[in-house]
């Protein structure tokens, strides 16, 4: 039964792989959403909204110091353990 299921499922994705080639949707679909990219500039505005934010992050990361003092805390924590361990 199982293998009857898969070969159904198999022969469904070979017919929509022969027909995406006959009509090229994939790479029609790529070639439009390209083209839009680069008119709309969007990946290049992503990226310099995602470098704004970072660097944000680490203004905010700089004046808490929580990066500090989250390895502090995981250091001091590190040792209790194997602390403890070594008196087990």
């Amino acid at each position: 039964m199982l293998g009857k299921g898969s070969a159904i499922r198999q022969d469904a994705i070979n017919k929509a792989k022969d027909f995406d080639e006959k009509h090229q949707l994939t790479s029609s679909t790529y070639v439009k959403v390209v083209s839009f990219d680069r008119g709309a500039e969007l990946t290049y505005k992503i990226t310099v909204r995602i470098l704004v934010v970072n660097e944000k992050v680490k203004s905010v990361d700089q004046k808490l110091q929580v990066s500090d003092k989250t390895m502090v805390t995981f250091t001091a924590s590190e040792k209790k353990l194997n602390d403890t361990d070594s008196a087990v």
